[in-house]
């Protein structure tokens, strides 16, 4: 992206800072995410159980990413902050239902 560029589209400009900030954020949360996962594979969490929690962290994830992009507003930085926290209950969930499950 030129100067040029930045000077003509401040708002495109502010996305891809948005963007590879939720870039960063993603690879943060792959950190706890793979650690369920490894958790819930090696304790033998009930298959369906962990692909449903996956599956819910993986969506989550999505929405937050788009919610980061696109957000300016209040609202959905309130609502980023809710999907953030709903993507790490389930990754701690899948950790603490495969624990459970194997008695520790």
């Amino acid at each position: 992206m030129s100067e040029k560029d930045t000077k003509e589209q401040p708002e495109l400009v502010k996305m891809i800072q948005r963007a590879t900030a939720a870039h960063a954020n993603s690879w943060e949360a792959f950190a706890y995410f793979s650690f369920s996962c490894l958790t819930a594979h090696v304790l033998k969490l009930d298959a369906q159980v962990a692909s449903s929690l996956c599956t819910l962290f993986l969506v989550l994830r999505f929405a937050y990413v788009l919610l980061y992009i696109v957000g300016t507003s209040e609202w959905v930085g309130v609502l980023r902050s809710l999907v953030w926290v709903g993507a790490l209950v389930a990754a701690v969930r899948m950790s603490v239902l495969a624990l459970a499950q194997a008695g520790l």
